[in-house]
């Protein structure tokens, strides 16, 4: 994998298919779609840095539903992304999943991505990463995106939708969008802290990754950078630790880098 994808989604119930006050995955439709995307470049046994490319926020206004099943599908089809949500294992990408079969977008990257497992697979992170699933160790109480935000000082804040109305569908395309991107940020940030603490890269690559990536949100020309940034800034304030880490010290185990056992070791 030499790419890295986090991801949000919006959803309401599709008029058209949704029968009941809890629609099914495929009776659900897309309404918001927030990205992060990053550069994987590895070294050694584990990840050296990951670089931040672009962030990007599709709602209503910018094209129908096709359209952002169609933008998510192409960024997953090539199969050289490692795809990071929150609770997206069970939720979201059944959903993108059985909405691109509504419409017939072609969606191989799901299944094709790995010739032994395929996105669906739990336990494949080096696919898919469910931050939600991982971090509660696959059982429940499951931890909540807003509190562990807060506790390693990003701007929780943005893990939810500020509704004026009373459903996600009557919030206005840039509450959609704020919230979205705002996720798919958090999660970002959360994938850099848990790849260090997973051993998938070092603190040097840590806390260069969150240079590269301060420095590209302040110079960017989306308004959200700002706002996330500001929170961030408030939400560390109160935080005796720094976001930042410890270098040296650290090596990554040798077995790290070897790899899958050879089938006849197996036995």
């Amino acid at each position: 994998m030499n790419r890295l994808l986090t991801f949000a989604t919006a959803s309401c119930p599709d008029p058209a298919l949704a029968c009941t006050p809890r629609p099914r995955p495929i009776e659900r439709e897309v309404i918001g779609l927030g990205l992060v995307m990053a550069e994987i470049e590895p070294g050694g046994p584990g990840v050296v840095r990951l670089d931040f490319t672009a962030a990007q926020a599709l709602t209503r206004d910018d094209g129908d539903e096709q359209a952002l099943l169609r933008r998510f599908w192409e960024l997953v089809n090539p199969g050289a992304v490692r795809l990071v949500s929150w609770g997206g294992r069970d939720r979201e990408l059944p959903m993108l999943t059985q909405r691109a079969l509504v419409y017939g977008i072609p969606a191989p990257g799901w299944l094709r991505a790995d010739p032994r497992f395929g996105l669906p697979y739990r336990y494949a992170q080096w696919l898919h990463c469910d931050l939600e699933e991982w971090l509660g160790n696959f059982h429940p109480p499951r931890p909540d995106l807003a509190r562990v935000a807060r506790a390693v000082g990003l701007p929780g804040e943005f893990a939810r939708l500020r509704l004026k109305a009373g459903q996600p569908w009557e919030c206005t395309p840039g509450q959609i969008k704020r919230y979205c991107l705002g996720r798919a940020l958090l999660l970002f940030g959360l994938y850099l802290r848990w790849a260090l603490v997973s051993g998938l890269i070092d603190p040097q690559g840590h806390n260069r990754t969150l240079d590269r990536w301060l420095e590209a949100l302040a110079g960017g020309s989306e308004p959200l950078f700002a706002e996330f940034l500001s929170g961030w800034e408030a939400a560390a304030a109160g935080r005796p630790r720094p976001y930042q880490v410890a270098e040296g010290g650290f090596r990554l185990p040798a077995q790290l880098g070897g790899g899958h056992l050879p089938s006849e070791a197996v036995l």
